[in-house]
């Protein structure tokens, strides 16, 4: 017989993952109304779900715009926030793709830890989607958005800092400017400190835009940023070696819900064809135009998919 607490303990779990439930319809449903009533008729339509970031933006309007041009089919992109709520939201159906990165999916949603090699890696989350969710992976775009550690290219000079390793002789005194996410994930802050035996004198928690901000007023000494934020070209950031090779490889890979393929054989081969069609610098480039340079996200997929796939 469960004991009190433990019964309500597990009906509390009951009632988070109905009201995650909820949540994942209820943005899916605003999203589609939206579509419904300001783009026209959405019968047909492709979901094309996406994470809260600038870099999902741009690949979520990229996807649909390419599948509308491809498929002569309207689809929608809809932010769903992070990648629990996509994932969800795809495995039951309720979107029909969206972009994930292997490191993710291995780490976070297949939840492995054991260190794999790129290719061994993707294996794995190719087989167990396709295994445990009936996901498919209908291509793998190219880049590689890993987590690095950047600082002032002034700063690293003078403190003689070219890798990861070298902070170690700084134990203590320096202060990182972190995400929420890059804080508490094995794959973050937690494993670079047991990996590189590093510590830090602060951490600040930081949105990611006021990270930057912090780093070039002098506030931090370092950050935790994505290899193709366009802003490591913007300021000139000196991108810390991983010469550990602790950071697992986080490729941008297409995921389709199950079923997709049997219902849109033409979509998905056509998918098939942005295969390695976007290098990390493409995409630094992309997201440095939204972000700094202000052009429109449908804007800025437009443009690259008609240079790229005319």
């Amino acid at each position: 017989m469960l004991r009190p607490a433990r019964r309500s303990q597990e009906r509390r779990k009951i009632w988070k993952k109905k009201w995650f439930r909820v949540l994942v319809l209820l943005l899916i449903v605003v999203s589609l109304f939206y579509a419904l009533v300001f783009q026209g008729d959405s019968s047909g339509r492709i979901v094309v779900g996406h994470k809260h970031f600038t870099e999902q933006r741009i690949l979520g309007s990229l996807l649909s715009q390419y599948l509308k041009k491809e498929g002569n089919k309207e689809a929608y992109p809809i932010e769903l926030g992070g990648t629990q709520l996509n994932f969800e939201a795809l495995a039951n159906g309720e979107i029909d793709l969206y972009v994930e990165y292997t490191g993710t999916a291995y780490q976070s949603i297949l939840s492995q830890k054991k260190p794999l090699n790129s290719n061994d890696q993707s294996a794995y989350v190719r087989s167990n989607l396709l295994s445990k969710y009936g996901i498919e992976i209908a291509a793998q775009l190219g880049f590689n958005n890993t987590y690095t550690l950047s600082m002032m290219p002034e700063l690293a000079e003078r403190l003689g800092v070219d890798k990861i390793s070298d902070l170690k002789k700084l134990n203590g005194r320096l202060t990182l400017g972190s995400s929420s996410e890059f804080l508490d994930r094995p794959d973050g802050l937690p494993g670079i400190k047991d990996v590189y035996g590093i510590t830090f004198g602060e951490v600040k928690l930081l949105e990611i835009g006021l990270r930057y901000e912090a780093l070039v007023n002098g506030e931090v000494d370092l950050i935790d940023a994505y290899s193709t934020d366009g802003r490591l070209q913007k300021f000139n950031l000196r991108v810390l070696q991983d010469d550990e090779g602790f950071f697992p490889e986080y490729k941008a890979i297409i995921l389709v819900r199950p079923g997709f393929r049997r219902d849109h054989r033409n979509l998905f081969k056509a998918l098939k064809h942005l295969q390695n069609s976007v290098s990390g610098t493409e995409m630094q480039k992309l997201n440095y135009q939204v972000e700094e340079q202000g052009v429109a996200i449908k804007e800025v997929a437009g443009s690259f998919l008609n240079r790229d796939f005319n």
